[in-house]
């Protein structure tokens, strides 16, 4: 279990990235459009972008250390519409 991003950091990871005009999520989709074949989000976190990707239809797993993290993404999954990942918990 990886202690970091349990508890309060993994509810606080999305409003971080969400204070800046970082816009990597377009970088990462511009390159699964360009692969031919399903996409692996390693230390997939809160599913920051995971879940564009799972958005725009590609077949997506998410591996990450941390339950708490994974939880959050989960949730983001379930708001963004159901969207439907492969999440692993992976130390």
């Amino acid at each position: 279990m990886n202690t970091l991003y349990e508890g309060l950091a993994a509810e606080l990871y999305d409003d971080f990235w969400d204070q800046g005009d970082l816009n990597d999520i377009g970088f990462f989709l511009h390159f699964a459009h360009e692969g031919a074949g399903p996409v692996l989000d390693a230390g997939c976190g809160s599913g920051r972008i995971l879940v564009p990707l799972a958005e725009n239809g590609f077949d997506v797993t998410g591996i990450d250390p941390s339950s708490a993290m994974l939880d959050r993404c989960r949730r983001n999954l379930a708001e963004a519409g159901n969207l439907k990942a492969r999440l692993v918990e992976e130390t």
